[in-house]
């Protein structure tokens, strides 16, 4: 649509949509064009030990050497990665774990695992761009929220209708 919309209006517009269009390749995509997008990418936290242990942002991705380096200074091991959801799964050492002063704050498990998008850089950019500039997501309710709002009351007699899932 990003690219429709450029042609059309011969320039790149920005681009404003709800977190269920938050594709990490898309978003990379834009990024790469030149397209000024800002969408809320909806991600998943770290729900073992009651929300208190480390999430995935507390670990620092060295994107030249692919390498995280966790808090404590440990490297974890990059072990698979996954063609289908496109994930690179790392794996903390078992005896650096054991060690760790930290490891009361990152897991309950014997070794911690951290997942990492292969475009995660992409989804980082476009939170960062939507938290400094939290006036586009108004805008975007203000455009898309209207015509759904008036297709359920004109046209479905004011019925509940949810999309979720």
């Amino acid at each position: 649509m990003a690219k429709a919309c450029a042609r059309v209006l011969q320039g790149n517009p920005d681009i404003v949509a709800d977190a269920g269009y938050a594709s990490a390749e898309q978003l990379r995509e834009l990024d790469e064009a030149g397209v000024m997008s800002y969408v809320a990418p909806s991600r998943a936290v770290n729900s073992q030990g009651d929300g208190l242990l480390f999430v995935w942002t507390d670990f620092i991705h060295d994107a030249h050497h692919d390498v995280l380096t966790c808090t404590a200074h440990k490297v974890p091991k990059r072990k698979q990665s996954s063609i289908h959801d496109k994930n690179v799964m790392y794996a903390a050492n078992t005896q650096d774990s054991a060690r760790c002063p930290k490891k009361s704050h990152c897991t309950n498990a014997k070794q911690r695992f951290v997942s990492r998008h292969q475009c995660e850089d992409a989804l980082q950019t476009s939170a960062m761009r939507v938290e400094l500039a939290p006036h586009m997501m108004r805008i975007k309710c203000c455009t898309v929220e209207h015509p759904f709002g008036t297709i359920k009351h004109q046209i479905l007699g004011n019925a509940r209708l949810l999309m979720r899932g």
